[in-house]
């Protein structure tokens, strides 16, 4: 048995060094004192070793000890001897070549150049091997992100070593890329995204068209068995920019792009290229106004996606109408100049009917002219295109400020996330939206991003973000709620009150980083949303519904409600239990609700028979909604210790929580024990953050406690 890093806690270095000294001395020692050795190696790598006894540990019979030794020896290039190189990347086992492979990137920077010249041949060789190509995906599609047990550590390096590392990346990555089998997705296209934008900053436009070219011959391939996603579609956005420095480079692999026979391709590159029209050079401006007059049989598309950009060159209105200044023009004047089809056409791109168009990223791009046209049509009752406008219309929340549009969605909308670009991103709140959710939506804005969020904890933007933020190129700002102006005497005078809970007033009265310790719930994890209509249960048969509300798997144990009003909100929650374990959605929680709208909610949407326990302590509510026909709505009976019979019965179940239950998820990250005049934590909880956990204590406690009294 080998224990991880066993070295720091049962072994000093001289009996590492008498280890070494028996390696020095050709004699064999066991796996185990390898494992050992090479995990004090790894902090100690001014070591001496000899060329036979990195060999005699490579040639250990446990893969895992291999694994290890050859990521350490050439992260800390204890030896490029021929030998030693062809010895790791001669193993029969993937994973050991891979790791010799990141051991050689991480150390690269700190190569002499004779180290570097005699490695690079072993790496190109085995990313030959389609094992090993698979095996290092990750690694290099993610290279930028540090992130995950196998991401690259960048924040101890300067510029110049960070340079080499992303050279080296460069000659790699296409490859890697001819190599990886085109029915493979990449494990995360929004890091590789990331990746491909970082390392514009580092290498040349030579080695950025080479990556380009090999990723187009991919794209080509991986075309025909599936259709790639918006990340996987960048290319034409990273051609423009890794050779904005050199493009007369460029011009061949821009013309292979448009003559591709793929539509979603073509129009997704299409639309970048609009965006990005300014850094065009004149040669590729002409080939995309000749391609515009038509030629393929997907040009109806290309038309109708180059007028629904934000910014239309005038270039192209005149093609298309023979007046540069074509849309300076009156709406009605507009509508009528469009012929009927590209009209309708345009209409579908810009409010994305039907998909792909909206998940490639194709609708809703902020021009302000779209949306006059879409309210002419609607007034007027236009034949073209009325059904379209009158669907768009129904979901929208976007606004026009000045010349500005505001649009709000939220975090859990995986159509929105991969849906248009925008010049301002404001995430409200982001410590309740996952990194890969931000990551989907910041790189497809154009200029800035804005983050708030309470420090309950420690997350991704502290992880991640602040680590690498640039006082030239970044704006952290830390406030509290003495600096906000608006809260009256009686709200901060709430917020002092709550001093003696360390954690809490370190969080909300001081904006630090808040701590675990005295959190209720740590026993929940965040799922996806079911997004079909029937999930198995326990039994596996299928459940059915002609409600709008998502099934969740398993057997439903039933609903729970708390009530409110003004600054409360009412909370119901649907509970299903399946495998031994909780599945939980909030389906509603909203403030200022009366009765009759609370009613009309729940008919929509739960089964009024089934069991819904309440809040006991609106009696008149519940009797009054019972009346109007939620017969399986019942009170929850009050009294003592209840609340820490709920939470206990709570805390017994692994509880999994939908991915758009955000009010919910945020009241589980901030449920907490409360403290005494000492500071210590006593059993009992804070009551704050509690609406839709109440909710669930209500539901899940009911068919448990039977004897017991029920706050």
């Amino acid at each position: 048995m080998f224990i991880a890093d066993e070295y720091e806690a049962n072994s000093i270095d001289g009996q590492q060094l008498q280890i070494i000294e028996k390696l020095n001395t050709n004699q064999k020692i066991s796996s185990s004192q390898v494992w050992n050795l090479i995990a004090y190696l790894d902090k100690n790598p001014a070591t001496n070793l000899p060329k036979d006894g990195i060999l005699q540990m490579l040639n250990c019979n446990e893969v895992f000890i291999r694994n290890r030794v050859a990521l350490v020896v050439l992260k800390h290039s204890f030896s490029t001897n021929f030998e030693v190189l062809k010895t790791i990347f001669g193993d029969e086992h993937p994973s050991v070549i891979f790791e010799g492979i990141k051991g050689a990137i991480l150390g690269f920077p700190d190569y002499t150049e004779e180290e570097q010249g005699k490695i690079k041949p072993y790496l190109i060789t085995a990313l030959s091997n389609p094992f090993v190509v698979i095996r290092a995906s990750n690694l290099l599609t993610t290279f930028a992100i540090d992130y995950g047990s196998e991401s690259i550590n960048w924040n101890d390096l300067d510029e110049e070593k960070k340079k080499a590392r992303w050279n080296l990346w460069g000659e790699l990555f296409p490859i890697f890329l001819n190599n990886y089998p085109e029915n493979l997705r990449f494990s995360n296209s929004g890091r590789f995204g990331a990746t491909l934008n970082e390392s514009e900053k580092y290498i040349s436009g030579a080695q950025g068209l080479n990556i380009c070219n090999t990723y187009y011959n991919w794209l080509d391939r991986f075309l025909e068995t599936r259709v790639p996603d918006t990340h996987e579609f960048g290319l034409l956005p990273y051609l423009l920019k890794v050779t904005d420095g050199d493009k007369g480079i460029r011009f061949d692999l821009f013309k292979k792009i448009f003559t591709h026979t793929d539509t979603h391709f073509v129009t997704y590159s299409l639309a970048w290229c609009i965006d990005a029209w300014e850094r065009l050079t004149q040669e590729e401006i002409d080939y995309i106004l000749n391609l515009l007059r038509g030629g393929r049989n997907d040009t109806r598309w290309l038309l109708a996606v180059s007028l629904t950009q934000y910014h239309v060159p005038k270039e192209i209105q005149n093609i298309i109408f023979g007046n540069p200044d074509q849309f300076k023009e009156d709406i009605e004047v507009i509508i009528r100049s469009l012929d009927p089809k590209l009209l309708h056409d345009c209409l579908n791109v810009f409010c994305g009917y039907p998909q792909p168009l909206s998940w490639l990223g194709l609708s809703n791009n902020g021009n302000t002219l779209w949306f006059k046209i879409i309210k002419w049509i609607l007034t007027n009752k236009h034949p073209v295109g009325f059904d379209i406008c009158l669907e768009e219309n129904k979901t929208d929340y976007t606004f026009k400020a000045g010349k500005s549009i505001l649009e709000f969605f939220p975090a859990d909308s995986a159509a929105k996330l991969r849906g248009a670009r925008r010049h301002v991103l404001f995430i409200n709140e982001c410590n309740n939206v996952d990194y890969e959710s931000f990551l989907q939506l910041d790189v497809r804005t154009r200029k800035h991003t804005i983050l708030d969020f309470n420090p309950v904890r420690r997350f991704w933007v502290h992880d991640k973000l602040i680590p690498s933020l640039q006082d030239n190129e970044h704006l952290f700002v830390k406030s509290t709620y003495t600096d906000n102006r608006f809260l009256t005497a009686e709200e901060k005078a709430n917020i002092e009150r709550r001093r003696n809970n360390a954690n809490w007033w370190k969080i909300y009265g001081e904006g630090e980083i808040g701590t675990t310790e005295g959190l209720i719930f740590n026993n929940w994890s965040i799922i996806q949303t079911p997004s079909i209509s029937s999930l198995p249960n326990r039994e596996g048969e299928r459940q059915e519904t002609d409600k709008g509300v998502s099934i969740l798997p398993g057997n439903l144990l039933g609903y729970g409600l708390d009530f409110g009003f003004s600054h409360s909100p009412t909370a119901l929650v649907q509970v299903n239990e399946f495998n031994g374990e909780l599945y939980v959605r909030e389906l509603l929680y909203r403030s200022n609700m009366q009765n009759d709208e609370i009613f009309d909610f729940a008919q929509k949407n739960i089964d009024l028979k089934a069991m819904t326990i309440a809040d006991s302590a609106e009696p008149k509510s519940i009797s009054y909604l019972r009346y109007k026909g939620w017969h399986g709505l019942k009170a929850a009976e009050k009294g003592p210790d209840s609340v820490m019979f709920g939470i206990n019965l709570l805390l017994d179940r692994k509880i999994n929580v939908t991915r758009d239950s955000l009010n919910l998820i945020k009241e589980l990250r901030q449920y907490m024990w409360d403290t005494n005049h000492d500071g210590e934590f006593v059993q009992r909880p804070v009551k704050d953050f509690d609406h839709a956990i109440d909710a669930l204590r209500y539901v899940y406690s009911e068919p448990k406690k039977r004897k017991f009294l029920f706050a």
